[in-house]
């Protein structure tokens, strides 16, 4: 796993019109399964049509603002990391933000 930091999610546009495609919560680890991690770099970074899905893992994470199960099915707008926040704003779902302690990367590849 690597670690996701502000400059991590920057380098990869805030995850900008990736799926969240599954959201579980097991203890105080909260778990976001993204259909593509680099949907806003299709052409770029990557072939077109090769997707990249992964997870968002966020350990000793407490909500601050929202819910995290209706994010299941929403399009990303952006995901930020600013101090202990974790930021996600949806195009098509109400924004979630939660504290966490550390936030890591899993690649399904």
């Amino acid at each position: 796993m690597q670690s996701v930091t502000s400059d991590w999610l920057y380098e990869r546009g805030g995850l900008h019109d990736a799926r969240v495609v599954d959201v579980r919560t097991v203890g105080s680890t909260l778990e976001i399964a993204f259909d593509d991690e680099w949907a806003n770099e299709r052409g770029i970074s990557r072939p077109e049509g090769q997707a990249a899905p992964g997870t968002l893992v966020v350990e000793g994470f407490s909500a601050a603002d929202g819910a995290p199960s209706p994010a299941t099915g929403g399009w990303i707008s952006e995901i930020a990391l600013r101090g202990d926040e974790l930021d996600l704003v949806f195009c098509d779902r109400p924004r979630l933000a939660v504290r966490v302690g550390a936030a890591w990367w899993r690649s399904a590849d």
